[in-house]
């Protein structure tokens, strides 16, 4: 294009207000303000409008902190290059793009359906009453992710498509689901517990067959063990399901189950001491049959591991229903 009026494409001729004539390229990184060139500051920096005490601008400091947060990612976008505007248009970050949410929510509800509508490994931790609702919440958690995925998939792509990185704390609990599924409680936690069974010594029990073998819960085993005087377990075979736990200094075992109300959090031990019987593995499920030690000085008034003097035992698998 023609010079008009004696300007170029790219600078100022003298006698435009220049001090000494001179050209100035204004895409050289300074400016006209007055008449007179000006530097234009660093991105990131401005000149505060509050002054010195002597009547000077205050001096440059970064500006970042005084700019809407949604307004930083758009300045910063202005002056990327062409490489990092396309990783911005593709929400390429550390932090969790929009699609990878939503693949992470579908894994994560995949997962819940996985161990709970299609098998029974949900019972490791928490009890039967719960599956409904973990179905459910697998169900939402897939349905929100697919649909995610999917908007994202066909949406348009957007500089601000990332999310916080604290996102990437929602893959955590499918990495351990997935990758390292702890199991049921066992041997372990029934060490670590210092609790003691609820028990009631006003609870009726229906008496117990004299001849033959009645199967008891080591809940309902100890609940009858501290009935007054004990009546319904005196001379009667019972079989019992549990854990094997070895005692203190190998001396003798216990059969143990865990209890729980809610879920694994808040398991309690319950214990019996078996007596006339080797010690099984640690943690390998056994049914005992025996028959209840009566308490030598009568039911304690602090809580005791009962005993039971075992006839048979014998090795079995793990119960669909660990928890008692």
């Amino acid at each position: 294009m023609a010079d008009r009026g004696g300007r170029g494409a790219g600078g100022v001729r003298a006698g435009a207000g220049l001090a000494g004539g001179a050209a100035v390229d204004l895409l050289g990184g300074r400016r006209l303000r007055g008449g007179f060139p000006h530097g234009v500051l660093p991105h990131g920096q401005a000149g505060l409008p509050r002054g010195r005490p002597d009547g000077g601008p205050e001096a440059h400091r970064p500006a970042g902190g005084h700019l809407r947060p949604r307004l930083r990612p758009a300045i910063r976008a202005t002056h990327a290059g062409p490489r990092d505007r396309s990783q911005l248009r593709r929400g390429v970050d550390t932090a969790v793009s929009r699609q990878t949410q939503g693949a992470v929510l579908l894994v994560l509800g995949a997962t819940l359906l996985s161990i709970s509508a299609f098998s029974t490994t949900y019972l490791n931790y928490v009890r039967p009453g719960f599956r409904p609702l973990i179905v459910g919440a697998g169900a939402v958690l897939a349905a929100l992710g697919l649909l995610s995925v999917v908007a994202d998939m066909l949406g348009r792509p957007r500089a601000h498509d990332h999310g916080s990185r604290v996102a990437w704390l929602l893959a955590a609990p499918v990495f351990a689901l997935v990758l390292v599924a702890p199991p049921a409680l066992g041997a372990f936690a029934a060490r670590r517990d210092d609790g003691s069974p609820a028990r009631s010594r006003t609870a009726a029990h229906d008496a117990l067959a004299r001849s033959g073998v009645t199967e008891l819960t080591l809940g309902e085993f100890i609940g009858r063990a501290y009935a007054p005087s004990s009546p319904t377990l005196a001379g009667r075979k019972v079989r019992l399901i549990g854990f094997a736990v070895p005692g203190e200094g190998g001396r003798g075992w216990y059969l143990t189950r865990m209890q729980v109300r809610c879920c694994a959090a808040d398991a309690l031990a319950l214990e019996v001491a078996v007596h006339g019987a080797p010690a099984p593995a640690e943690d390998s499920w056994v049914a005992v049959t025996g028959t209840w030690v009566p308490w030598p000085d009568g039911v304690p008034d602090e809580y005791a591991v009962p005993d039971l003097t075992a006839t048979e035992v014998s090795g079995i698998e793990q119960p669909t229903e660990p928890y008692e």
